[in-house]
């Protein structure tokens, strides 16, 4: 045995500092994807409720055609006074545009408990059943825009791109490939789409056991949408 190669033992200490290492850095990724996406709905929030209320400012009276031109830039003034930056004229068209775009995405009843209560229990709601799926600087990409259904093809394929990220960048070793699940309202129909991770080699019957029929999906999706209604 040659004596000047050390031999790594590792002692009961080693194996515990390692088991919370990795406990820790899971925790920390897995509390700052949760914090990103909170401040990502809370900003999308924002600028549709903003964009709602330039609206309905915009179309009251009967001189709104010259009363509307004004607006957007008398709140950029007032907006500037108590924020550096955020709130040029350009970024307030940008929250009118959002609104106008993805005005259907948002249930009435369920907006105006944001906007008033801006309580715990609607954020958890927003939190489970998510109006916008990407960042508000895809968005404004998406929103150039004129297809509707050109629009909602670029923007799964938005969501497939955080899929990929979550999938390379925050996913452990011993757990399966990302998944993204569409649960959306069109017309009467409740819609159900999975986004995989590009290029994955995964087949439907690997999921099968972990994942709710599709059918099921649609149920808890309508049932979602007449609670709300």
């Amino acid at each position: 045995m040659n004596h000047s190669q050390k031999t790594e033992v590792l002692t009961n200490e080693d194996v515990a500092i390692e088991r919370l290492s990795t406990n820790t850095v899971a925790l920390v990724k897995h509390a700052r994807n949760i914090a990103v996406q909170q401040v990502n709905m809370i900003q999308l929030l924002t600028y549709y409720t903003i964009g709602k209320w330039i609206i309905e400012v915009q179309q009251k009276g009967e001189t709104r055609a010259r009363y509307g031109s004004q607006v957007i830039k008398r709140l950029s003034e007032e907006m500037k006074k108590n924020f550096e930056r955020g709130f040029s004229e350009d970024s307030l068209k940008s929250a009118r545009k959002f609104y106008l775009t993805y005005k259907d995405r948002i249930d009435e009843t369920v907006f105006n408990l944001f906007a008033v209560e801006k309580s715990e229990t609607v954020f958890s709601f927003f939190e489970e059943k998510p109006p916008f799926i990407v960042s508000w600087s895809h968005y404004l990409q998406l929103m150039r825009i004129e297809n509707e259904d050109e629009r909602s093809f670029y923007e799964i394929e938005s969501m497939q791109m955080y899929v990929n990220y979550d999938d390379r960048y925050e996913k452990l070793e011993d757990e399966n490939p990302t998944i993204g699940i569409l649960l959306c309202k069109e017309n009467n129909d409740a819609l159900v789409e999975i986004t995989l991770p590009r290029d994955a080699n995964i087949y439907a019957s690997e999921y099968k056991l972990y994942l709710p029929d599709k059918k099921l999906l649609q149920d808890k999706l309508q049932q979602w949408i007449e609670e709300v209604m």
